[in-house]
């Protein structure tokens, strides 16, 4: 069995616990009534026999409302766990994507002045390509709305285009090992750059997203 069917179960017993609660409340009143009822007019002798389902009633009124306690004694603990989870992701996810947009950024800084060797670009794009491909971990896409898990999506076009610009410059450049960035054409130089550039603002989106994700929760638990 699942987990899904095991929570399926679980709110579904919540429910009959509920309208059993309900449905005893109005036996209990309708048992109240009719030992009323034999009070104002004198059958005391019959009111026993009111009084000994009423008593097996509210028995099972208690233990209704002992459950329903337990339920939303489990409700809160799921509820909190829940909380620490999407805390926990998020942080990670901010880890990364903040890491993320400062080694892009340095890379755009890198095209831009043009003073490191080649191969100090073909390494960056290497170690971009490794943080991105955390971002596509399964636990990272648990509590993310759909556009933002599209969003991390769309940035892969971008880190290959990167890669394969990169992997291609140091091949260009394979005779002059030391070869600066500088010394790469400025066409090529500028398509990459403007990638690069599209990759920062689709960053910059995903980390407000992710924050925003985080002030959903904290507001939620603060109206709790």
């Amino acid at each position: 069995m699942t987990i899904e069917d095991l929570v399926e179960r679980f709110e579904r017993l919540d429910r009959d616990v509920e309208n059993l609660s309900k449905v005893l409340l109005i036996f209990i009143a309708l048992l109240s009534a009719r030992a009323i009822f034999m009070i104002y007019e004198q059958k005391l002798s019959e009111l026993w026999g009111v009084l000994s389902p009423m008593a097996a009633l509210v028995a099972a009124l208690l233990v209704a409302r002992i459950a329903t306690r337990l339920i939303m004694s489990n409700n809160i603990l799921r509820a909190d766990d829940r909380r620490h989870d999407v805390v926990r992701i998020t942080h990670h996810l901010l880890a990364i994507t903040t890491d993320l947009r400062s080694r892009v950024g340095y890379l755009k800084k890198l095209l831009t002045d043009g003073n490191l060797p080649v191969f100090v670009l073909r390494d960056l794009a290497t170690t971009i390509e490794r943080r991105y491909e955390t971002l596509l971990e399964r636990d990272a896409y648990k509590y993310l709305p759909g556009p933002t898990v599209d969003l991390i999506g769309q940035m892969s076009g971008s880190i290959f285009g990167i890669c394969l610009l990169a992997g291609g410059l140091e091949k260009a450049t394979t005779d002059q090992p030391m070869a600066s960035v500088g010394s790469v054409p400025s066409q090529e130089r500028d398509a990459m750059v403007a990638s690069v550039e599209e990759l920062l603002g689709k960053i910059t989106n995903l980390i407000d997203n992710i924050y925003e994700v985080r002030t959903n929760l904290n507001s939620a638990v603060a109206k709790q």
